[in-house]
């Protein structure tokens, strides 16, 4: 069995056989990516494509995983990661993108563009240290800002500057995993290369060595006989002597040659490049070893890991719960639908399509009542109640009120109702109040049009 194909073994051996038959395809006919799943998922999905990128005989790439992680190749890869996208149609894809600022990074046009330079993608998420499969510890996640890019060039016939530079939205990656750094100068004829990507969406691999080098160049284009997939467009080329990026990947040329756009075209046609090319200090620069690591080490099966159902609800809320992007809202309800943190982007996502429903502001609140230790009559306290669960269930009370909490700036608490003359005991209830009858049917137009709680109602206490 050759190392190629124990590597196929190890990635699709969790995989249904359809999935596994699509994927064989891919490999045989060299395609470029398109899948049905969701982006926030950690592992790839069954894979459907297009032609694009393609393999020049055997596979040689090497997993990123098989060296130490203080290795040359380990250091290379680390600013680069996996663009998952999200297609307004609901489809997805992948592609391969690299920082090149704290909060920028650089990938191909086609990976949001139509033929026709439409942007057809509503949502994007970068993972950052995708290595093993079913594994995401040690990795982060970004969410990326589509729809807005920072700057984009047309891909079309050669030597169009398929290109894409796009914000990060939820932080700053540059800042813990690094960035590449752009060479001005024009690539050598014949010369070694790296190229850094995630094929098929799996995890990182490395072409290096003496199979993956140009063959030759052009005015646009560095041709290049690196093995490369679908889900490697827009990784970036490396010069094999300096470690500087000499051309960004995107296409297959041929039969026997891929194409990657010169990093020098890129410079001369990006206010953007040229602004961060021009901010470099000579330091940075991942130094050559006078021992060049082996690009082919004998394979090392590592330990399985449990299947990756994925980023938690939780985690992908916490990414996204500040932004108002009505794509990305719609993509987590999606992926995550049924949890309590999609009925929150839910309701959020209806405040954005309904901007003429009223806001409700609230006045300063009074000070809460002392609880009486007889009835009151119609002016005692009233509470606005929100939700009533049996004393076993006081998990899902908990639970309840932090939806709740995030939604609208109301005073909240859980009451026993065993304490309360004028409920039904035996349950915990979330309240706002006591307040007097006035306030708490302002309160009540609270819950129910910020909170969404369309089932509220008041009732007193005692």
């Amino acid at each position: 069995m050759t190392r190629a194909t124990i590597l196929f073994t190890r990635w699709t051996r969790r995989i249904s056989g359809a999935a596994l038959a699509s994927i064989t395809a891919t490999l045989l006919h060299a395609q470029a990516l398109e899948f049905e799943g969701s982006i926030f998922n950690l592992d790839p999905p069954a894979l459907q494509s297009t032609d694009l990128e393609q393999v020049i005989g055997s596979d040689e790439t090497t997993p990123l995983n098989q060296f130490h992680e203080t290795d040359y190749y380990r250091r290379l890869g680390k600013p680069i990661g996996r663009l998952a996208v999200e297609f307004l149609n609901g489809k997805s894809a992948y592609c391969t993108a690299s920082l090149i600022a704290d909060d920028l990074i650089l990938t191909n046009a086609h990976c949001l563009l139509d033929s026709t330079g439409n942007n057809i993608v509503r949502a994007g998420l970068l993972w950052m240290g995708y290595l093993t499969a079913g594994e995401a510890e040690g990795g982060a996640q970004f969410i990326v800002d589509m729809r807005n890019p920072v700057e984009v060039g047309f891909p079309g016939a050669d030597g169009a500057p398929d290109y894409a530079i796009l914000k990060v939205q939820s932080g700053a990656p540059g800042k813990d995993w690094g960035t590449v750094r752009l060479s001005s100068r024009a690539p050598a004829d014949r010369s070694s290369l790296v190229v850094v990507h995630h094929p098929l969406g799996f995890p990182m691999v490395v072409s290096a060595g003496g199979e993956c080098r140009s063959a030759r160049a052009s005015d646009d284009d560095v041709y290049h006989v690196c093995d490369t997939q679908p889900g490697s467009s827009g990784a970036p080329v490396y010069s094999l002597g300096d470690s500087q990026v000499v051309a960004l990947h995107y296409r297959k040329a041929g039969t026997d040659e891929n194409a990657a756009v010169r990093a020098d075209r890129l410079i001369a046609s990006s206010e953007v490049l040229r602004g961060i090319v021009a901010s470099y200090d000579g330091g940075d620069v991942v130094p050559v070893p006078e021992t060049l690591p082996d690009p082919d080490p004998e394979y090392v099966e590592p330990e399985p890991a449990p299947v990756s159902p994925g980023m938690p609800a939780s985690e992908a809320w916490a990414l996204i719960k500040d932004d108002y992007n009505e794509a990305l809202l719609t993509a987590f309800i999606d992926r995550y639908e049924g949890s309590f943190y999609a009925d929150i982007a839910r309701s959020r996502l209806y405040d954005l399509q309904n901007p003429d429903v009223a806001a409700v502001t609230p006045q300063p609140q009074p000070q809460p009542q002392p609880q009486p230790t007889t009835p009151q009559s119609d002016t005692g306290p009233w509470l606005v109640i929100m939700g009533s669960y049996r004393h076993d269930e006081r998990w899902r009370a908990e639970q309840r009120l932090e939806q709740i909490s995030i939604l609208a700036p109301m005073k909240l608490q859980i009451i026993n109702s065993d304490d309360y003359p004028g409920l039904t005991n035996g349950l915990w209830v979330i309240v706002s109040g006591p307040y007097d009858r006035a306030w708490a049917e302002t309160q009540l137009n609270v819950a129910k049009t910020h909170a969404r709680v369309s089932d509220a109602y008041m009732k007193r206490g005692y």
